[in-house]
């Protein structure tokens, strides 16, 4: 199970609001440069180091946390997929077994 649950998003950002403009910058961070193409997609500058940072785990806590505000839900649920997908196109062992129960189960849960 996630050895972090809860934290920061849990306790000071019930609404939500923080958590999208975070995972927003996130996935704009974990890009690949927009004239990308084919394989090109499959890398980004910063993707090895925020893995190695834990992020990946940053943004499964952050999608979980119920937010109470509808949009910043909304948000919060598309750019954090899109920054794990991003994530995930250069995760070797950063990504442990207990983040992809996690990302199942915001995909059951949705």
């Amino acid at each position: 199970s996630d050895p972090v649950p809860g934290g920061f998003a849990l306790e000071y950002d019930r609404e939500g609001r923080i958590r999208a403009a975070g995972l927003t910058a996130l996935a704009l961070i974990t890009s690949h440069p927009m004239d990308s193409k084919g394989e090109d997609c499959f890398s980004g500058y910063y993707r090895v180091k925020l893995l190695k940072a834990g992020v990946f785990g940053a943004v499964l806590r952050a999608m979980q946390a119920k937010a109470s505000n509808e949009i910043a839900a909304e948000m919060i649920g598309e750019c954090g997929a899109v920054t794990l997908m991003f994530l995930s196109t250069m995760a070797t062992d950063e990504v442990e077994p207990w983040m992809v129960q996690n990302v199942l189960e915001i995909m059951e849960n949705s």
